[in-house]
């Protein structure tokens, strides 16, 4: 069944009024003891350099980021020991910290 523009809008009222209701979950005092954190993929901020992720994640109110360590991503492999302790750096200057990582490996012996 095809969506119609009246069915959207409803939706989006909807959803809208139900986000009053909902604590603010970036300004709680119990976010950061929190066993799980809510993270942002990183390749949603590929043009940013780790400092400015870091400041604008915090910005929004995630506990973490899920850093892209991967070919195109923001830590590239072959410069992992250089630039993942400065990604790390960096969002724990923030508040952050960097509990998940996204990489391209597919098999064990991938190397």
């Amino acid at each position: 069944m095809p969506m119609t523009r009246r069915t959207f809008l409803a939706g989006a009222g909807a959803a809208t009024a139900t986000l009053g209701t909902l604590p603010d979950a970036a300004n709680s005092a119990d976010r950061k003891d929190n066993k799980n954190p809510i993270c942002i993929f990183s390749k949603h901020l590929q043009w940013l350099d780790y400092r400015e992720i870091a400041e604008i994640v915090a910005e929004i109110g995630f506990d973490g980021i899920d850093l892209t360590v991967r070919p195109k991503g923001h830590v590239l492999p072959e410069r992992v020991q250089e630039d993942l302790p400065r990604a790390l750096e960096a969002a724990q200057t923030a508040g952050l910290s960097i509990p998940m990582m996204t990489t391209a490996i597919q098999e064990p012996d991938d190397p």
